[in-house]
């Protein structure tokens, strides 16, 4: 009885936002999948004009990304909470859209592949169209064999050699239009991403600091993976798809106008309870789906909070939870089986229904002698044809919905502006330094600088801020967290601006020089976590200054203390990968190492002024020594600036500011400093309690 009543609730007619389910199917490219599979399963003949009929009921049926190979409910059960291919665009994100005329810049120059692969699109398109024909004509003669007075064997040479050259022009078009798509395709979307990056990689860091790298990752790539597969997909197919339905539908017409009506008589019927089915059968499946979810959460809530069960004595509790959990799913689940078992079934027995009418239908005008055998099997071909082409065009508005996705969200990538500095030196008119400098170590001067972070305005971290840093002296910055002191170098670095006024190099202005000056040839700087890129290990040096010589990377590295560590530990020497996450491990790195190597990065810069951020904090005393000694190293002759904890790190500094909330309240030498007993005093005996 509550099977009765299950396939009666599965079967009862429920219109539950009908359009927003053919959006739904229509819009993911996986659907192809689901008409393969049914193919595949439910057609073992020539008739495949059943298919336009039950293959696309299917597209409506089941829910989207079902996966090639796998059992329907298998598919249902692994994809029932899956959002849908096609992702919204961001409504809050600037309402541009890929110009028209940045797409034919990104063609232009592979017009050429284009115009073949859309010439062999049509020519393929128009041999599928004599396929069936042709075939036709094999068929009578193959049927003339039967009679008494059957014609020569030699008759069927002329029908089966236009076949085959048929074949081999529609195989010849096939190939070059998708080859040269994929020439096209892949260029543009390399164009593309290299437009991205160039234009992601000079934006200011303010645009990095309110955007998670995952997010700028995916739009060059799975972004552009989508637009290019878009792209692709809807010249090819929508030129060759559209051009077969015209085609066959009119060959279909042409060989038998009443098999065609019949035909298209049944498919509103076939779609519409489809449609139905497949409505229920998608929620039945999200309910099943987030019912397993729920009870996953209930193990991963036990898991993760352990010790609370266990010091509750909630183990019972929490297994009985989860029993009930499980319990329900699996009821879920069965219902959902039951309802797949009647979707196939009704489904097979659609798809028979239809063979079995036209054959019907068929035999009785071939017995009419309104058509012959050729006429019919060349009617199930064509027919067979128009269903994989309507079945190309109904995933066409989905990938045109998917490629404008993505295209909006690429234009959203390239809406946010570059500075005008960043455009002009692009362009090769970067401007100089309006006073002529040296390699000199300079003298700084924070000159009543305020600046408060973009993101966080209201909260003012520097409010009239003066100090001054001599020229070829070590300045440290001490305070507690929150201070300021990172920000110093920030502003130094001009990762961001200040509000109000300024910050000078020997009385220049820094904003008088490029971007690319003052951080390619004035500022050295090395952080608190070392970045090394995965590269060779001379390469990561190299980076600070490309048009360095061999001997002076060999030099750089042995004032860092390198040169011992490459050359007696990695295999390869200079020539040995790095970085890269874990390929720094396997080549033995340690982190005083990684540091080194990034001294010797700042060394070949040759930079008049080194920042050092917190550089030794994270390393074990041996590492540290090693570091400290390549540090002395470094600060020779220059302007150094320290952030730094640790006594060993800035006892060796000229002078020591102490910051405390944007301000500065002490300054002095270390010994100095100490005599007052002041805010610097204190934290170096808080760092000995802590210590």
């Amino acid at each position: 009885m509550s099977m009765y009543r299950y396939s009666l609730g599965l079967t009862k007619p429920i219109l539950i936002r009908p359009f927003r389910q053919l959006y739904t199917r229509f819009s993911d490219i996986k659907t192809v999948n689901t008409i393969r599979l049914h193919v595949r399963r439910n057609f073992r003949s020539y008739a495949s004009f059943s298919l336009c009929a039950a293959g696309v009921a299917a597209a409506f049926s089941i829910p989207p990304q079902i996966k090639d190979g796998l059992t329907l409910e298998e598919s249902l059960q692994s994809l029932s909470g899956l959002e849908v291919a096609v992702r919204k665009p961001d409504l809050s994100a600037p309402a541009n859209t890929l110009t028209l005329k940045t797409l034919c810049s990104l063609i232009l120059s592979d017009l050429t592949y284009l115009i073949f692969a859309v010439l062999g699109a049509f020519g393929a398109a128009y041999y599928n169209i004599r396929i069936p024909i042709l075939l036709g004509d094999l068929i009578n003669v193959l049927a003339q064999f039967a009679h008494p007075h059957s014609i020569p064997a030699s008759a069927l040479r002329s029908p089966a050699l236009r076949l085959c050259g048929v074949f081999t022009l529609q195989s010849l078009c096939t190939f070059a239009y998708i080859g040269f798509l994929a020439t096209v395709g892949e260029r543009i979307a390399c164009r593309l991403r290299n437009v991205l990056f160039e234009h992601v990689i000079y934006q200011k860091v303010r645009f990095f600091d309110e955007r998670t790298s995952g997010w700028i990752i995916e739009r060059i790539t799975a972004d552009v993976q989508d637009f290019k597969s878009s792209f692709k997909f809807c010249i090819s197919q929508g030129l060759r798809s559209g051009a077969q339905i015209i085609g066959s539908g009119i060959a279909m017409y042409m060989i038998s106008p009443t098999l065609t009506a019949a035909l298209m008589g049944c498919l509103p019927l076939v779609f519409f309870v489809g449609g139905l089915i497949g409505n229920q059968l998608r929620r039945m499946s999200h309910v099943a789906h987030d019912k397993s979810n729920a009870t996953t959460e209930i193990a991963t809530e036990a898991f993760t909070h352990i010790r609370s069960v266990k010091s509750l004595a909630m183990e019972d509790q929490m297994v009985e939870r989860y029993r009930q959990g499980t319990s329900e799913a699996c009821r879920l689940h069965e219902n959902l089986g039951y309802g797949i078992g009647c979707f196939q079934g009704l489904s097979n027995f659609v798809v028979n229904g239809l063979v079995l009418g036209v054959l019907y239908l068929g035999g009785n005008l071939i017995n009419r002698g309104d058509m012959d055998a050729g006429q019919l099997m060349a009617f199930l071909v064509a027919a067979q044809a128009v269903h994989r082409s309507l079945t190309q065009i109904s995933l066409l508005f989905g990938q045109i919905i998917r490629g404008s996705s993505a295209a909006a969200r690429i234009s959203e990538l390239l809406s946010y502006p570059l500075t005008s500095e960043v455009l002009a030196y692009k362009s090769g008119l970067s401007k100089l330094p309006s006073v002529a400098t040296t390699d000199s170590a300079p003298v700084i001067r924070f000159e009543n600088v305020t600046f408060s972070y973009p993101n966080r305005p209201e909260a003012m971290v520097f409010n009239d801020l003066s100090f001054e840093i001599p020229a070829g002296k070590v300045v440290a910055l001490v305070g507690e967290s929150g201070a300021g002191k990172s920000t110093v170098l920030a502003l130094l670095e001009r990762f961001y601006e200040p509000l109000s006024g300024r910050i000078t190099f020997d009385g220049v202005d820094i904003r008088a020089f490029s971007l690319m000056e003052l951080r390619g040839r004035l500022l050295g700087y090395i952080s608190q976590e070392p970045e090394i890129f995965h590269t060779t290990v001379r390469d990561n040096i190299l980076c600070a200054r490309p048009t360095a010589t061999k001997a002076e990377i060999l030099a750089a590295a042995l004032v860092a203390q390198v040169d011992a560590f490459v050359r007696d530990h990695l295999p390869k020497a200079y020539d040995s990968i790095v970085g890269g996450g874990s390929s720094s491990s396997s080549a033995g790195l340690s982190g005083g190492q990684r540091q080194r190597l990034v001294i010797a990065r700042a060394l070949l810069k040759n930079a008049p002024i080194l920042l050092l951020d917190e550089a030794t904090s994270a390393l074990d005393a041996e590492s540290e020594f090693q570091v400290q000694s390549a540090l002395q190293n470094a600060m020779q002759g220059r302007t150094v600036l320290i952030v730094a904890h640790r006594l060993s790190t800035i006892r060796c500094a000229d002078v020591i500011i102490v910051m405390h909330r944007g301000r500065i309240v002490e300054q002095g030498t270390h010994e100095e400093l100490i005599k007052r007993r002041g805010r610097y005093y204190r934290l170096l005996q808080r760092q000995g309690k802590d210590n």
